[in-house]
C-alpha cells in the first residue's frame, strides 16, 4: 500500500506584506540566479563545468585521469571551470570562449518558459538583477523594453530607481566582462574596485530584496546585503524549493539564513520539482494583481470607481498610499 506523506512544504507559499508595500513604493530588488536560467533550459555551475571538462578532453588538454578526479573528488562548481579555463588559456585558447560558446549555442533552450516567467517577473514593476549571463529573459516579452546592464562597471547609480534589467557578472555578448572564475570573483568582490563600490551604492538604497532561482552556495554578495543599522525591519527574501526528504535541509537553510537577516520561503517540489517554481511565480503574478496598486488593470478599476463616486475605505487608503510613496 501506498504511504502517504504529509507534505511540510505549501505548495504555494504566502507573498509576505513587505514585498507587496515594496511594489507600490518601488522599492523592490529582485535577484534572479541560476535557478531560472535552469529552468529555460541553460546548464548549471556543475553541468557547465562538467561539458567544459569534457571539451578539454576532447582537445587533449586534460586526461581521463584528471577529468575522473576532477569530477568526483568534491571540487566546487567554481574550481572546475577556474581550473578548466586556465587550462584552456596555457594552451593558448581562451577559456571564457567556451563558456560563452555553450551557453550561446544551447539548443535546450525553452523559449515558452522564458516567455511565461518574463511575464510574471515584469508584474513586479522591480528593477531586476541577475548574475547569469545569459540573455533570453530581457529579450522576451514584456521585459524587452527595459534599460539593460551588460557590465555592471557601467550602470549609472545615480538612476538606480529605473526598472532596468542589470548582469551583475556580464553577459555573454560582452565575455570580456563576464565573471565567472575564482579569479574573476577575487576581482570584481573586492571592496575597492569600481565594481565593489558601485554595488555597495546600489545596495545603500535599502531596497526590499528577494532572491528567487538562488542556492546556497551562490552568496558571494551576502556582505553587502547585511543590515549594519540594527533594523528589525523585514527587507531580504528567499524563494526556495524543497521535496519531503529536505525537512532537515530546511532547517539548516532556515537557521542560516535568519542570521544573515534573510527570510526563507520555501514551498514543496513533490508534484513538478523544479518545476513548481514557475507555478509560484504565477500565483504570486495573481497577487500582485489583486494586491498592489502597481497593477495597472487595478489602477484602472479604483480610479473608475473613485469617479464614478463609489470611493471604498481601501480606494481611499491606496491613493493616499500612493500619494504619500511619490512625495
Amino acid at each position: 500500500m501506498k504511504k502517504k506523506y504529509k507534505f511540510p512544504f505549501p505548495d504555494i507559499p504566502d507573498m509576505p506584506e513587505e514585498i507587496i508595500n515594496a511594489i507600490d513604493s518601488g522599492k523592490l530588488l529582485l535577484f534572479i540566479g541560476a535557478g531560472i536560467s535552469k529552468l529555460i533550459g541553460y546548464p548549471l555551475w556543475f553541468e557547465l563545468g562538467k561539458r567544459l571538462v569534457n571539451k578539454a578532453v576532447e582537445e587533449k588538454i586534460l586526461s581521463n585521469s584528471e577529468k575522473e578526479v576532477l569530477l568526483s573528488s568534491g571540487f566546487t562548481p567554481m574550481q572546475i571551470v577556474t581550473i578548466i579555463s586556465k587550462r584552456f588559456d596555457s594552451a593558448g585558447k581562451r577559456g571564457i570562449e567556451y563558456i560563452v560558446e555553450e551557453l550561446s549555442n544551447n539548443k535546450d533552450i525553452n523559449l515558452s518558459i522564458a516567455k511565461q516567467i518574463a511575464k510574471y517577473l515584469s508584474a513586479y514593476n522591480a528593477t531586476i538583477v541577475t548574475t547569469n549571463a545569459d540573455e533570453t529573459l530581457e529579450n522576451t516579452k514584456p521585459l524587452n523594453d527595459r534599460k539593460v546592464i551588460k557590465s555592471f562597471v557601467d550602470y549609472d547609480d545615480e538612476n538606480n530607481r529605473d526598472y532596468s534589467f542589470i548582469h551583475l557578472h556580464g553577459s555573454i555578448s560582452e565575455p570580456e566582462n563576464m565573471v565567472f572564475t575564482s579569479e574573476d570573483y577575487a576581482k570584481a568582490y573586492s571592496v575597492e574596485r569600481i565594481f565593489g563600490i558601485k554595488l555597495k551604492k546600489l545596495m545603500d538604497y535599502k531596497w526590499t530584496i528577494l532572491f528567487v532561482g538562488y542556492g546556497v552556495s551562490e552568496f558571494e554578495l551576502i556582505r553587502y546585503f547585511l543590515n549594519d543599522d540594527d533594523s528589525k525591519d523585514r527587507r531580504l527574501f528567499m524563494l526556495d524549493g524543497y521535496l519531503y526528504k529536505d525537512l532537515i535541509k530546511y532547517e539548516f537553510d532556515k537557521e542560516y539564513f535568519k542570521s544573515l537577516g534573510i527570510y526563507l520561503l520555501p514551498y514543496s517540489r513533490e508534484k513538478d520539482n523544479y518545476n513548481a517554481l514557475i507555478n509560484v511565480l504565477k500565483k504570486w503574478d495573481k497577487i500582485v494583481e489583486t494586491k498592489t496598486f502597481a497593477s495597472t488593470s487595478r489602477k484602472v478599476s479604483i480610479i473608475n470607481k473613485i469617479v464614478s463616486n463609489m470611493p471604498t475605505d481601501e480606494n481611499v487608503q491606496i491613493i493616499e498610499k500612493l500619494v504619500n510613496n511619490n512625495e
